[in-house]
């Protein structure tokens, strides 16, 4: 599990992916997954909503709020009055969270999980989904401090060996081959010596070399995309593929600059993209591992500490933990 220092490579990445992207791009999901996060959130809040007291809320590594937006919904719905607060590490995420609610009062809060600035005994209802448990066990603790009495948290946490688990772990595989490969730096040397001889009159030795390179590198990546289960990046290595073939069969038609940061583009994307999957993989717990996160909020105080699976009956395998407790009133 990660310590409550996050990385800062890791956090430029997913600060990169809200700034570039703004929404679920590239998150390892699917219509039936959000369905079924959907139903567990229903369940935790329609009986907390339905006592008809205004609620101070607080989602934790929110990303784009989805959970809070949910709670708002469901709090308008029923005319209970939900004060929402949106954390996350990244400065773009809580941007993205604040369009979604906005006018909410307490919007946004860009902060480490670990350590927030959040005063004690002051939020109502904690939740997080598939985030707190980047930040360590030490977010946890956090989320029991700040839980007034009477409040109820809520986590969704990443398992070890779960469905997310494998599919995280499947995209560092496909994305590693692109970086181990050197794909796109043997496509930009290729293209670089394709226009210094383009007036050859015969195909110098040393494009064949690097065309010989680059056909080598291309084919370990599509061997290693045809083998790989169904998943976003998997659809990048393949639209990369295909950009890729296509540049080089017209690559008279680009001018080389333009080819060449493009390429350094592409490679900043993939590992980008390749980073943020190897957090996630890092960020899951085995049964051990929740149950000393559930241990975290029993030490605190808090009642009726549980720690279940997030098992959606479309999957084999569970998709994750589910951590709760509450504070006595």
């Amino acid at each position: 599990m990660q310590s409550s220092s996050i990385p800062p490579v890791s956090a430029r990445a997913w600060a990169d992916f809200w700034n570039d992207e703004g929404s679920a791009a590239h998150v390892v999901k699917s219509e039936q997954d959000a369905a079924a996060l959907h139903t567990v959130w229903q369940g935790f809040l329609g009986p907390l909503i339905a006592r008809g007291s205004p609620l101070r809320f607080l989602d934790l590594a929110c990303g784009d709020a989805v959970v809070a937006r949910q709670g708002a919904t469901m709090a308008g719905a029923a005319g209970v009055a939900l004060v929402p607060v949106c954390c996350d590490y990244s400065e773009a995420a809580v941007r993205i969270a604040r369009q979604g609610l906005p006018g909410a009062a307490g919007l946004p809060l860009a902060a480490n999980a670990a350590r927030l600035p959040i005063a004690d005994l002051s939020i109502d209802v904690v939740v997080s989904q598939y985030g707190a448990e980047y930040a360590g066990p030490e977010a946890f603790s956090e989320m029991a401090r700040v839980l007034a009495p009477g409040g109820d948290v809520q986590a969704v946490v990443h398992q070890t060996g779960g469905v997310v688990h494998l599919q995280c772990s499947d995209a560092v595989s496909v994305l590693s081959n692109v970086l181990d490969q050197r794909l796109l730096r043997r496509f930009a040397n290729l293209l670089k010596l394709l226009h210094k001889t383009a007036s050859a009159p015969r195909l110098p030795a040393g494009v064949k070399q690097a065309r010989a390179r680059f056909d080598a590198a291309f084919q370990t990546v599509q061997a290693a995309v045809e083998s790989a289960g169904p998943g976003a990046a998997r659809d990048h290595v393949v639209q990369l593929c295909r950009d890729l073939s296509r540049s080089l069969t017209n690559w008279q038609a680009y001018r080389l600059v333009d080819l060449e940061r493009w390429a350094i583009d592409q490679e900043n994307a993939v590992e980008g993209f390749r980073l943020r999957m190897r957090t996630m993989t890092e960020a899951a717990v085995d049964r051990a591992g929740a149950d000393g996160l559930a241990a975290r909020l029993a030490a605190a105080g808090l009642n009726g500490v549980e720690v279940g699976e997030f098992a959606p009956a479309h999957h084999t395998r569970p998709a994750g933990w589910i951590v709760r407790a509450s504070r006595p009133a």
